[in-house]
């Protein structure tokens, strides 16, 4: 980004002033406000433990 001078990521600190035109920050805060009204990802269940016994076989 910093070698094409591109804002390549609106919540990016370090790029933000790449993106400096009126159309380029109309938009960026229309998809942050979008990004920001998206509802927070649902937790997953866990898959099965794992016995690491299987990686500690002395006899290999």
């Amino acid at each position: 980004a910093h070698l094409l001078q591109f804002c390549n990521n609106f919540k990016d600190p370090g790029v933000q002033h790449y993106g400096r035109g009126s159309l380029f920050s109309q938009i960026r805060d229309e998809m942050d406000d979008i990004f920001c009204g998206l509802p927070a990802p649902k937790r997953t269940e866990t898959g099965a433990t794992i016995d690491m016994s299987v990686f500690h076989n002395a006899s290999a």
